[in-house]
């Protein structure tokens, strides 16, 4: 019996020590975990949405959604044109004039007639002769008494002139022939003006310079600080190109005479971007859409700036939905848990166009 107890002893000390090693093991592994969990703390999730649904959202925000994705879709012009600008060579406004010193001087850049203008033509004391309302063909041609079919395509109203007095003389028409001529119908040329103030396809006139085609068109202080000239170069040719000019808008807000006033041509497009804004949505509380005015946003800045949080918010389940690569994406952020790993120094940067959506909170 005494030799058993012993044993037994011995049996139950051993079971002891075996169940306190487990037991430190299964701490340490325990802790482990912890650490491992805290230092790798879920921040962000992305995820494609055309693979899936963007859950927890209710229908009411969906519609909502949808129609913010409506105003932004009706503004892919702007991102074309921004492809554009991006995928072609691009120049300060001082870095042209180099290129093309005479880019600046109207009597360089002087109306050329084309297709469809109207002329006014008069010979001075010859009223049989004269042409209130000359219109070019499409092919570049006008009817004149007398002298009968003129080509005109590309010349300028004083090159025409000029045309027009030796045709008259050199057939013995008229001794001393003086001709006016004016364009009274510009048809045949023209420019856009896309972005802020809009306005499309504009009719380009004698002596339009970019002043002209902002002047009225755009609010100055509202839409960028900046604006492009998108220019074509040997249009309709097996040669043609595309280059663009950088505007520095503020130039024109300071009045003066802005060396980026320069005449426009055939075919330019004046950009100027429309104002950029960020959308929010939250399950309690509606959506609003703020500007992006400032050079980077981060998402702390963007919720604060749309009026800060509320209690039933669920900071630790935001989605960023974005458009990125042609593709829709929702970024899931725990904005919690950058906070306790101190990751808030590296805050989700927002971009133009993105919706945050604040669910809420289930507690």
């Amino acid at each position: 019996m005494l030799l058993l107890s012993k044993n037994e002893g011995a049996w139950n000390v051993g079971l002891m020590l075996k169940m306190k090693n487990i037991f430190w093991l299964m701490f340490i592994f325990l802790v482990l975990i912890f650490v491992v969990s805290c230092s790798k703390k879920i921040l962000m999730d992305v995820t494609t949405v055309s693979e899936g649904e963007i859950e927890g959202i209710g229908e009411r925000d969906l519609a909502q959604l949808r129609e913010i994705k409506d105003a932004i879709q009706g503004e892919k012009e702007d991102i074309d044109l921004i492809q554009i600008i991006q995928s072609n060579p691009n120049y300060t406004i001082r870095e042209y004039l180099t290129i093309d010193p005479e880019a600046s001087n109207l009597a360089a850049n002087d109306y050329q007639v084309g297709g469809y203008d109207v002329l006014n033509i008069s010979v001075y004391e010859e009223p049989d002769l004269s042409l209130g309302e000359a219109q070019v063909s499409a092919k570049g041609f006008i009817s004149f008494p007398l002298l009968g079919r003129i080509e005109v395509e590309g010349m300028t109203a004083q090159e025409i002139e000029a045309l027009i007095a030796r045709e008259l003389v050199d057939r013995g028409l008229i001794l001393n022939a003086q001709v006016t001529v004016t364009v009274i119908g510009f048809n045949s040329k023209s420019y856009s003006r896309m972005g802020a103030g809009g306005g499309g396809k504009l009719p380009l006139s004698a002596n339009i310079r970019v002043l002209d085609a902002l002047s009225g068109g755009v609010d100055f202080e509202v839409a960028q600080k900046e604006g492009w000239i998108i220019r074509t170069l040997n249009a309709g040719t097996d040669k043609e190109t595309k280059i663009i000019i950088h505007l520095d808008l503020s130039e024109f807000i300071k009045g003066g005479i802005p060396l980026s006033n320069i005449p426009l041509k055939d075919k330019d497009i004046v950009y100027i971007p429309k104002p950029q804004y960020y959308y929010i949505i939250r399950a309690v509380g509606g959506a609003g859409k703020y500007p992006y005015n400032q050079k980077e946003v981060t998402l702390l800045d963007a919720i604060i700036q749309g009026g800060g949080f509320n209690p039933i918010d669920a900071t630790n389940r935001i989605r960023i939905i974005r458009v990125e690569d042609g593709k829709e994406k929702m970024y899931k952020v725990n904005l919690d848990n950058m906070v306790d790993t101190g990751s808030i120094t590296k805050d989700f940067i927002i971009k133009p166009g993105d919706v945050i959506y604040i669910p809420e909170s289930y507690f």
